[in-house]
């Protein structure tokens, strides 16, 4: 008699190799959905800490840059939990420092997750299958405030320190004339801003901008009266935002000494200011809302009609080191 050999112990054998195998990977494939899941998920919070952070900095240095003197230009400003809170996702970010340091110039902010319900840990999902429950970090910010000490002319022009007091800042509306009668220098006949030059700077190829300007350094000026047609479209997109109501303001260079006479003429660059505009008058016909008396720019006059204000600027274009004028960059440094 011939016995056939039964199979099924091997075949039970194998059976419970493969469970093994398959028990390993679920593990694997776990621990792998925790990395991801989770990770991932702190990643995109992470984020949203980082720029909360960054927008508190800025905000608290913006006010600063515009008046140190404002309740929240101070440590543990307000600014910080409005700003945090509305770029996170669940609309709350616990601050852990806001500080302050107006000798230094600097806003340093710190903060922390936290959900809508005051609870800080971050909560994972799959990391509970090995006894992650929550985890918690943070992220940090500093902001800078200073002066304008370098950049261009966005409209090329200059004008004579004397022009400018700083007590009237965010104050009284006035005539800007850089060619008449009523500039604090124009002694000149024809009316000159300076002797044989009218204000006007060396464009950069191809721009109404003047190129990079920078405080204790001398500005190429360009002696003609006349309006450059490069800077055409820069007026025509004045009026268009001051026809919908919008605010019109440019950072403008100030000078306070000039040398050379005629195509040499050159001015010493002292600071940098911000001026609202609302009208102007310049050769060619460039004329918009100049005709309204107190504050008329006729006849003679050319120049801006408005008034110097507090402004701060994130505009890569300029960079900080000059006196706050009430022109001011702000920036991370962290």
């Amino acid at each position: 008699m011939r016995w056939v050999k039964s199979q099924g112990s091997a075949n039970q054998a194998e059976t419970g190799a493969v469970a093994v195998i398959v028990a390993i990977g679920m593990i694997a494939l776990l621990g792998m959905a925790a990395l991801v899941i989770d990770v991932g998920a702190m990643y995109a919070e992470k984020a949203q800490l980082q720029n909360g952070a960054d927008a508190a900095a800025l905000a608290i240095a913006a006010t600063c840059a515009d008046n140190e003197s404002d309740p929240l230009c101070e440590s543990g400003s307000s600014l910080a939990d409005t700003y945090a809170d509305a770029n996170a996702g669940d609309g709350a970010t616990a601050i852990t420092s806001a500080t302050v340091d107006k000798a230094a110039n600097t806003v340093h902010i710190a903060d922390t997750n936290e959900t809508a319900t005051g609870d800080e840990p971050f909560s994972l999902v799959f990391a509970r299958i090995f006894g992650m429950d929550t985890t918690q970090f943070g992220a940090e910010a500093t902001a800078v405030w200073s002066g304008v000490g370098s950049g261009p002319a966005v409209f090329p022009i200059i004008f004579k320190r004397c022009e400018f007091v700083e007590s009237i800042i965010n104050g009284a509306w006035q005539v800007l004339d850089f060619h008449g009668s009523a500039g604090c220098d124009n002694n000149n006949p024809s009316g000159q801003n300076y002797p044989g030059a009218f204000g006007w700077l060396d464009q950069a190829a191809g721009s109404c901008a003047s190129p990079t300007l920078q405080i204790g350094q001398w500005a190429g000026g360009d002696t003609g009266v006349a309006f450059p047609g490069s800077c055409q479209a820069v007026v025509d997109q004045w009026k268009a935002e001051l026809a919908a109501g919008q605010q019109v303001y440019i950072i403008l260079p100030i000078y306070d000494d000039g040398r050379n006479t005629g195509s040499n003429t050159e001015y010493r660059v002292s600071g940098y200011v911000t001026f609202e505009i609302t009208g102007w008058r310049f050769t060619g016909g460039n004329n918009y809302n100049n005709t309204t008396s107190p504050y008329a720019c006729t006849g003679s006059c050319q120049g801006f009609i408005g008034r110097y204000i507090d402004e701060s600027t994130d505009d890569g274009s300029y960079e900080g080191g000059g006196p706050n004028l009430g022109a001011s960059i702000i920036e991370l440094t962290q």
